[in-house]
């Protein structure tokens, strides 16, 4: 299925932020982090999700898409995010 289409997700990466953050502004945050990277695809669109509620907090999905000659940088990739 990935290889057909020419590209796949990174695992996804499940961060929690304090029930005093607002969640549209995490949300924007991410999702910027997602277009600021030159690897992650546009087409289909990066995914944030806010997935559950925590003890710690809200929990909040992140999935971008990369072209599939990336499957060995995906961690670093994914990192880059993280860090962003």
């Amino acid at each position: 299925w990935n290889y057909y289409r020419m590209y796949f997700a990174f695992d996804d990466i499940l961060i929690t932020v304090s029930y005093t953050a607002d969640p549209d502004k995490v949300k924007e945050l991410f999702l910027k982090a997602l277009d600021e990277n030159y690897e992650v695809l546009r087409n289909p669109a990066p995914v944030v999700r806010l997935q559950a509620f925590t003890e710690n907090g809200f929990q909040f999905m992140v999935r971008g898409y990369l072209s599939h000659d990336k499957v060995l940088d995906q961690n670093e990739i994914a990192s880059d995010i993280r860090l962003e």
